[in-house]
């Protein structure tokens, strides 16, 4: 079973195709934006869509918490698990796996 990608952001790839659905394609996915707002829809990300990046091979994550604004970044997939969680808030800047170079400060996420 695959997971719409409707409710996805943000999405960096190798490739220049995007299937509707997760599966193996994914495997050259960089980096995936997912935003969540209500409290039910972060414990669902984290529970379920979460995992099915991890098994998808989506490199890096960054699940947007709106209403916390906060932002949960997750890297490094070892047995289809992400190894690396690591939690920031607006005044932290961070940057992508993908692209070091490029720094982002948070506060312009959550336009603070």
């Amino acid at each position: 079973m695959g997971l719409r990608l409707s409710s996805i952001d943000f999405l960096v790839t190798k490739s220049t195709s995007r299937p509707q659905r997760f599966s193996s394609s994914c495997l050259s996915w960089l980096w995936l934006v997912d935003p969540s707002s209500p409290q039910e829809h972060s414990r669902y990300d984290r529970e379920v869509k979460i995992p099915l990046y991890a098994e998808s091979g989506v490199e890096e994550v960054w699940l947007v918490e709106v209403n916390q604004q906060s932002l949960s970044v997750y890297r490094q997939i070892k047995d289809n698990r992400y190894q690396s969680i690591q939690s920031l808030v607006p005044n932290q800047s961070l940057s992508l796996v993908a692209f070091p170079e490029a720094e982002i400060n948070l506060a312009q996420i959550f336009n603070c």
